[in-house]
């Protein structure tokens, strides 16, 4: 009983040290709801279609396209976020994602999507990531019990 009830305050612990609640915390962040249609237009505004394909989105052209398109959207096993779409467009570098092959989407640390937050509006963000989270599908694993 002891070790049990040790073991479940050792993993409380963990638990409260993995939500962090400083000044740095996203904790209170709230955007507004985004549109889904002019979240389209700002990925094209944006040049989004120059890298990017969207699973069950418009087919894009693009005369001037990368050697490698990296596709967004689609069948995932967990549920992509709100905080970790938002955090994959302003800051890219902050995890590579292990979908694509590393040396195609990353040089070293740092991801090749180039920064845009200069050139976007928080209303192309809002609305942006409303289109991107649309487009994801979550696939429930089935699980085996004997």
């Amino acid at each position: 009983m002891r070790t049990e009830l040790s073991m479940l305050a050792a993993l409380l612990g963990v638990a409260l040290a993995a939500c962090e609640i400083g000044p740095r915390s996203g904790r209170g962040l709230r955007l507004p709801e985004g549109d889904v249609a002019r979240g389209e237009l700002a990925f094209r505004d944006l040049g989004c279609p120059q890298c990017h394909d969207v699973a069950g989105g418009a087919e894009f052209q693009q005369a001037d396209r990368a050697d490698y398109i990296v596709r967004l959207g689609g069948e995932v096993t967990h549920v992509e976020t709100y905080g970790e779409l938002v955090t994959s467009i302003i800051h890219p570098s902050h995890e590579i994602s292990g979908r694509h092959p590393r040396e195609k989407v990353a040089d070293g640390e740092r991801s090749r999507m180039r920064s845009f937050n200069e050139q976007m509006s928080v209303a192309q963000l809002v609305d942006l990531t409303a289109y991107l989270q649309s487009k994801y599908e979550l696939r429930i694993e089935p699980v085996y019990i004997p």
